[in-house]
């Protein structure tokens, strides 16, 4: 049976609506869906690196600023030290509105005639919340270095922000501080046999 032209001319039109429709839902479609993901990808990796940079900056003036309190003669224990810092930390999470605010001390080492003391630390919140935390640990009034932080999505798409990061602070070596008390090129005193002190020559 022979087509007429009109039903040869109908028929290659939805041919090609069709094959528009087919193409464009496996081809175009499932293409246009993975440039959004691309441009979402690349706008968090332009938010991630603006967050590096501050941190970078956040941290050349904490250096700088326990370098300071540290030649003005630091006079702290370890325990002050620590206590000080998980005190001053959990009010700036709270007020900053972090929450699963979670800190713990992970190492002691020594920088010449000082102790440094590093915890690891995290939170949850938005960039808000994580900017008002930053913030707080710039303008700090005790000794405090940001050496790594990662902020990472919880959820794609949203202000749902995880950061951890590590933090340290710094305390004068009893030692030193006793030798620094101590008067140049005098010994230290002994007790002598009639209970007097006694100095060494």
């Amino acid at each position: 049976m022979s087509m007429s032209q009109r039903e040869r001319f109908i028929g290659t039109i939805a041919a090609v609506v069709i094959g528009a429709l087919i193409l464009y839902q496996f081809i175009i479609e499932p293409q246009i869906t993975r440039i959004s993901e691309l441009d979402g990808q690349i706008a968090t990796a332009s938010t991630d690196i603006e967050r590096a940079e501050q941190l970078f900056t956040a941290s050349r003036s904490a250096s700088k600023k326990l370098n300071t309190m540290a030649g003005s003669g630091l006079r702290r224990s370890d325990a002050t030290a620590e206590s000080e810092l998980r005190n001053n930390t959990r009010q700036w999470a709270q007020e900053a509105g972090l929450a699963g605010w979670g800190i713990k001390r992970e190492r002691n080492e020594k920088e010449k005639d000082f102790t440094k003391i590093t915890f690891r630390a995290q939170g949850t919140g938005g960039m808000a919340q994580i900017g008002r935390f930053l913030y707080h640990l710039q303008t700090a009034k005790i000794p405090i270095r940001v050496a790594d932080m990662t902020i990472n999505s919880r959820k794609d798409g949203t202000d749902d922000l995880a950061i951890v990061l590590s933090i340290s602070t710094i305390y004068l070596d009893p030692e030193t501080d006793k030798s620094q008390q101590r008067a140049p090129g005098q010994s230290p005193a002994r007790t002598g046999s009639n209970g007097g002190s006694e100095v060494e020559l």
